[in-house]
């Protein structure tokens, strides 16, 4: 029934009313997650289309809600990639383009968790975790060297030495705290190979 009432916005000349949309695809987000066994068939495919429909929608929460449930949607989701990497480039608030992050955080790792991360994915995060790169927002940067740093592989990316010359206090603090949690996580990896 919510996947039916969402799909009308679409098909409506008037469209659904924003509030629906948002505590439909909310509602959607929390079966998902919840759902003992993974939703799959025609319903998953009902979903993820209309997750990819409001990650272009015009209101700004909508955005923001659809990216914080696609993840629920499991190996599916990675389908959507390229429109979450549009959307952490998007001009209009930092609040999306940090949403947008956090998803591609998820969406970014190797199908079979071995292989490097995105490509695409990588240039994104980079591209926004550096201030001279134009990006305003420091949350925008903090989120995006969180995002480098869970994506590590086999070394402390370089990338994060960059937070320490950040103009944001908040971000030099995010960069040790995850240039120090790399530098673990890869210790720890070490230690059981021995």
């Amino acid at each position: 029934e919510i996947l039916t009432q969402l799909e009308r916005h679409k098909k409506s000349p008037i469209g659904v009313d924003l509030a629906v949309r948002v505590n439909g695809i909310i509602a959607l987000s929390t079966i998902f997650k919840y759902a003992k066994t993974p939703i799959e068939g025609e319903n998953l495919k009902r979903a993820f289309a209309l997750y990819k429909q409001f990650l272009n929608d015009d209101q700004v929460i909508m955005k923001v809600r659809a990216l914080q449930g696609l993840p629920y949607l499991g190996p599916k989701a990675v389908e959507a990639i390229d429109d979450v990497i549009k959307l952490v480039h998007y001009k209009g608030t930092w609040e999306v383009r940090k949403e947008a992050i956090q998803t591609l955080t998820v969406l970014a790792p190797a199908a079979d968790g071995k292989g490097p991360p995105d490509k695409k994915a990588m240039i994104a995060l980079r591209l926004h975790a550096d201030y001279k790169e134009g990006e305003t927002s420091y949350l925008v940067r903090m989120t995006a060297f969180q995002g480098i740093a869970m994506l590590a592989q086999d070394k402390v990316p370089p990338e994060l030495y960059k937070a320490l010359v950040d103009p944001s206090e908040q971000v030099r603090l995010t960069g040790l705290r995850a240039i120090a949690a790399v530098a673990v996580a890869l210790d720890n990896k070490k230690l059981l190979k021995d």
